[in-house]
């Protein structure tokens, strides 16, 4: 598999997991700060449209949400990274 297809498919797994937790976020009661985990193969320049993208629903980072970011680099490390995120204490 080429280097930009796991690149691409990294992306588009970000993209989905992100619109998944739009959806908690939406869900949730409006008065409290909501805890987001994302998952991604890496930093990018996709974390600000995320945030841009909350922020055109009301939720600000640091405000009413907190996003706790993990990077997974290769598909061998997403089921580790996703057991430590699920398990974190959060406060």
């Amino acid at each position: 598999m080429s280097t930009d297809s796991l690149v691409f498919r990294s992306f588009v797994a970000s993209v989905m997991i992100s619109m998944t937790l739009l959806a908690t976020v939406a869900w949730g009661d409006e008065l409290s700060i909501r805890r987001i985990g994302v998952i991604a193969a890496g930093p990018g320049p996709w974390e600000e449209t995320l945030r841009d993208g909350l922020r055109e629903l009301g939720y600000i980072d640091g405000k009413n949400i907190v996003i706790e970011w993990r990077w997974a680099p290769g598909t061998d490390e997403l089921p580790s990274v996703a057991s430590q995120l699920a398990v974190a204490k959060w406060s």
